[in-house]
């Protein structure tokens, strides 16, 4: 058992997080260099067209090939996680509209391909009480002080 304390999940938060944001700089970096490669014109005159079309096929080659993969893992843990006999944890049974199924599994391929840490996605998961759901209540809590 690990001993979950704020102060160590704020870290794993702060470290997923910044994971995230440089893994979309990344793909977003290279989305743009590959589309200057074909339009600004110093690019165009000093980079041959093979080199660019290589680099362009090869970006896209990999990142469909990573969403794939992304895709068939959201897909085994959906199953799992559904599953009543495994982890039974996501509801998604015939009551759930499809817009809720949908929204939760987008969620779950966004964690996978931003490479979410699962201790920081799952930390409900870690607020059991002997095998039961912990509910936690998201009203302001007021406290009385005796004087």
């Amino acid at each position: 058992a690990r001993l979950i304390t704020l102060n160590w999940w704020y870290q794993q938060l702060f470290l997923s997080l910044t994971l995230a944001a440089v893994s979309m700089a990344n793909f977003f970096s290279n989305i743009i260099f590959s589309l200057n490669l074909f339009t600004e014109a110093h690019l165009r005159l000093t980079v041959p067209l093979a080199t660019r079309v290589v680099f362009v096929v090869l970006f896209v080659v990999t990142e469909f090939s990573i969403l794939l993969k992304c895709r068939n893992e959201v897909n085994k843990e959906w199953n799992r996680k559904s599953d009543p006999t495994k982890v039974g944890d996501l509801i998604v049974g015939p009551h759930l509209n499809s817009v809720d199924k949908a929204t939760a599994w987008v969620a779950m391929f966004c964690f996978k391909f931003i490479h979410l840490d699962s201790i920081v996605k799952d930390v409900l998961n870690g607020l059991r009480c002997e095998g039961r759901v912990l509910f936690i209540r998201w009203e302001k809590c007021q406290r009385t002080h005796s004087t």
